[in-house]
């Protein structure tokens, strides 16, 4: 009976390692690459030579865990592709005989080991080394996202760097664009983004607000996109800052997921509720646009020639 049930021990035994084995061999590898959405930049954005560049962008990972994202800028001087995975030395850095030397940066971050991650920020500066000047030009931005198991892909905008033209400043308080969208119509589960500075001299600029105006506006005059640019009248406050003691210019920025049912006022979900439109076969318009009060009490908007109608629309067809 020892013998019988040891021998019946051993077959258990080889037959648990054999499927542990085949379990392991069954393991599906993660040949999936990473999803990416880049919000920021846009196709087609100009951006300000001097400034810091607005990136905003999602990493997704369905087959695995994210690992890193690396952005690449180099001058599109020579219209080129990125099918092949290398460029020539004149491709990225142009001919650098000329007065002004083209821009380029490359830096790789970490993401975390998650399926997805949302990314903000404005570390990318556009300087020039010192001493000199960068060309205005056009450019790519090629935004690369790694998973941990290797998988790599990558996606590219081509971009326009421009002269930071000198604000002409008043003494009326009045709004600067620093970044307004770019295209005329946008879809569910995307991210409206924009930068205003409201600027007064005399009176310095105590708060100023980004908003979309709802629908039934969008065909009025200007007066009727003023009496509807309050946090109570207007379909969603998108950003908006206040300084206490007010400031000769005042930045604000800020981002809309389209679809959320909360605006983003004061931090994202802490708005009030928004109801869009959500009906697959129509779309909606709305007024992107932005109203400003000075410490003296004096209100001042963004002129409607500068203001922009975005339509959303909630399925690509």
């Amino acid at each position: 009976m020892r013998v019988f049930s040891l021998g019946f021990s051993l077959l258990l035994l080889a037959a648990s390692a054999t499927l542990l084995v085949a379990c392991k061999k069954e393991e599906k590898k993660d040949t999936q690459k990473p999803e990416i959405r880049l919000h920021g930049p846009e196709e087609g954005a100009k951006v300000k030579i001097g400034k810091h560049m607005h990136f905003e962008a999602d990493f997704t990972d369905w087959g695995g865990k994210l690992a890193s994202y690396k952005v690449d800028i180099h001058n599109n001087f020579e219209p080129h592709n990125h099918a092949k995975s290398t460029l020539t030395a004149e491709e990225v850095h142009g001919n650098e005989k000329d007065d002004k030397v083209p821009f380029s940066f490359e830096k790789e971050w970490p993401l975390k080991p998650l399926i997805n991650e949302h990314i903000h920020h404005h570390e990318i500066e556009i300087k020039a080394p010192e001493g000199k000047k960068i060309k205005p030009s056009s450019y790519h931005i090629v935004v690369y996202c790694a998973d941990q198991a290797g998988n790599q892909s990558h996606v590219v905008h081509t971009i326009e760097l421009v002269e930071a033209s000198e604000h002409e400043h008043g003494k009326d308080a009045h709004f600067h664009v620093e970044r307004l969208p770019i295209r005329d119509t946008y879809y569910f589960s995307e991210i409206l983004s924009c930068a205003l500075e409201g600027h007064s001299e005399d009176d310095p600029v105590k708060e100023v607000r980004v908003m979309l105006l709802p629908s039934d506006v969008v065909e009025k005059d200007e007066a009727a996109w003023q009496a509807a640019a309050t946090p109570e009248k207007c379909f969603a406050v998108i950003a908006k800052k206040v300084s206490e003691k007010g400031e000769k210019e005042l930045e604000v920025e800020g981002g809309l997921t389209i679809g959320v049912d909360k605006d983003n006022e004061n931090g994202e979900g802490k708005g009030k509720a928004i109801q869009w439109e959500r009906n697959p076969e129509k779309s909606a318009k709305y007024v992107l646009y932005a109203a400003g009060e000075t410490v003296g009490g004096k209100k001042f908007y963004l002129p409607k020639a500068k203001a922009k109608i975005i339509e959303i629309k909630f399925k690509r067809k």
